[in-house]
């Protein structure tokens, strides 16, 4: 029986982050990002995920946020799979476009196995 406990889920997970953080510092697609969740708020606990939400520049907005014609779904862009896969095989993919009902927002939510 595995012995995975807290402290080893939280440090993975923040590893993750870090990786995840790295990456997008390093890519002229993408001109902010920031923590929102329990970790953003500093509330955070061994056993809290990390809420990212991450800005597209202009110049590949279209690119990268192109939605899926359904309104709630398991699609996703080739661009999208191809930076999700950055970070790992993703297990869980919903993507809600037009969320808020404005339209001019995608949200897209993500669990991946890492390599």
């Amino acid at each position: 029986m595995s012995s995975y406990s807290r402290r080893d889920y939280a440090r993975n997970r923040d590893e993750y982050l870090e990786q995840i953080l790295a990456f997008l510092r390093n890519d002229e697609r993408f001109v902010a990002a920031w923590l929102t969740g329990s970790i953003g708020r500093n509330e955070g606990d061994e056993l809290s995920d990390f809420d990212l939400r991450i800005v597209v520049a202009d110049a590949y907005a279209e690119q990268l946020c192109a939605c899926s014609p359904q309104q709630v779904g398991t699609v996703t862009s080739a661009e999208r799979l191809a930076l999700y896969k950055q970070f790992g095989q993703p297990l869980v993919l919903c993507e809600a476009p037009g969320f808020p009902p404005t339209g001019d927002v995608s949200i897209t939510s993500s669990i991946a196995r890492r390599p």
